[in-house]
């Protein structure tokens, strides 16, 4: 699929990642932990990658030709439209840059790959995805057929990602915003200044 699916692909693992951590009784704070939930979103980035770019779609940025005269047109309107995407993804997260980077890399690195390996000719040997990121991908002839389809599923399927690690994020910071509260300090008459935690 496109890139900006991916990357918001991304965003939405993150914030899924992000939402986990922070509802487990034992939440993260230590750098052991967080680099777990990093790997994490690496690896299931990676996996939605490989995921999305297994079901039918039809790739149809890369055939936005007005950009034809410059080197690597191909790749213009996928960066053009990706940066919405990002930008979002650093005001969702902005409260965990880091995780943001890394989800939004595991997203996109099997394509990171292909574009190493293509453009770049990165050897095969250091392609760890070679089944992905060594072909180009080819149409059936069913998607084809039902390329309206797929291209109309695409284009909603981005603001589907988007909105619900929208939503997510939502749901983190009412968790954050709870245990805040909890820890406010409240007037006893009896004891003095205490907290609920």
């Amino acid at each position: 699929m496109d890139l900006p699916i991916h990357l918001a692909s991304g965003t939405l693992i993150g914030s899924v990642v992000l939402y986990v951590e922070h509802a487990a009784p034992d939440k993260p704070n230590s750098t052991r932990q967080w680099g777990k939930a990093g790997a994490a979103c690496f690896l299931l980035g990676v996996f939605s990658h490989l995921l999305l770019d297994a079901m039918p779609h039809y790739d149809w940025l890369f055939y936005i030709t007005i950009f034809k005269p410059l080197p690597f047109w191909w790749h213009i309107p996928q960066a053009i439209m990706a940066m919405p995407v990002i930008l979002f993804t650093w005001y969702v997260l902005r409260d965990h840059p880091v995780i943001a980077m890394i989800s939004l890399l595991g997203g996109i690195y099997p394509d990171l790959e292909k574009l190493a390996y293509f453009d770049f000719h990165l050897p095969r040997e250091l392609v760890i995805f070679k089944q992905h990121s060594c072909y180009l991908s080819q149409w059936t002839a069913w998607e084809r057929e039902y390329k309206t389809a797929l291209i109309v599923f695409e284009v909603l399927l981005l603001p589907a990602l988007l909105m619900s690690a929208y939503w997510m994020t939502v749901r983190r910071r009412k968790l954050q915003g709870s245990s805040l509260v909890l820890s406010l300090p409240i007037q006893n008459s009896q004891a003095g200044i205490r907290t609920l935690s």
